[in-house]
């Protein structure tokens, strides 16, 4: 897209991005996993040492759904930065936030607060 970035938001907030669009993931601002961290971390009100190994933490799943979701990362890529785990992992840490979530009125907020964060 060639523009100014408010006219980038204009066009984002217009645009409906599916699966079969090709090019979506470019249509997105990309995230550095980093900044992705920041934001879990202000919504868990910790610091990602503290939760990141924490078993039955919902904080890393968090910041691994979103980092697939925003970063433009693949699943080896998430797990390196996400401290050496395994893609498997990350891809059971993402559908254990999503099933956590249907039960859970928090974890939902938190995934919506990151999307608004993210969505600009």
């Amino acid at each position: 897209m060639l523009g100014s970035e408010r006219f980038a938001r204009k066009v984002r907030g217009k645009v409906k991005i599916d699966r079969e669009t090709s090019g979506q993931r470019e249509l997105r601002k990309r995230w550095a996993f980093d900044e992705i961290v920041r934001k879990v971390e202000r919504i868990k009100k910790e610091r990602w040492p503290e939760f990141r190994d924490r078993h039955g933490d919902w904080g890393r799943d968090l910041a691994l759904w979103a980092g697939r979701k925003y970063c433009g990362m693949t699943l080896k890529e998430l797990g390196e930065a996400a401290g050496g785990i395994d893609y498997t992992t990350v891809v059971l840490a993402i559908q254990r936030l999503a099933a956590k979530s249907g039960n859970s009125r928090d974890i939902r907020s938190a995934m919506r607060r990151v999307d608004r964060e993210c969505n600009l």
